[in-house]
């Protein structure tokens, strides 16, 4: 198995950086959590990660979990700004 890196950078409307975010990842079109991981081998499955201070944030998917076709959502939360939520977005 593999593990693969999904990696972007969280703004507001401005295009200003979002530090310290949390982004949630779902499978698209349920309430499920996907299965993601911190580091591209070993540890537990997490569901969320959180920007650093450039707003920068990534999380690795396994391919013995996913397959070509399956999308997962990102949901952008932080106190004080306006959530942003990106659905259907393919994984490999």
């Amino acid at each position: 198995m593999a593990r693969y890196k999904y990696q972007s950078h969280l703004r507001d409307g401005n295009g200003k950086v979002i530090s310290g975010g949390t982004v949630s990842v779902y499978n698209a079109g349920t309430p499920d959590a996907a299965t993601i991981y911190e580091a591209s081998a070993g540890g537990a499955s997490v569901s969320s990660v959180t920007t650093d201070s450039t707003g920068y944030f990534y999380f690795w998917l396994d391919d013995g979990d996913y397959t070509t076709g399956d999308r997962i959502k990102l949901i952008c939360t932080k106190t004080g700004f306006l959530g942003q939520t990106y659905d259907e977005i393919w994984v490999f």
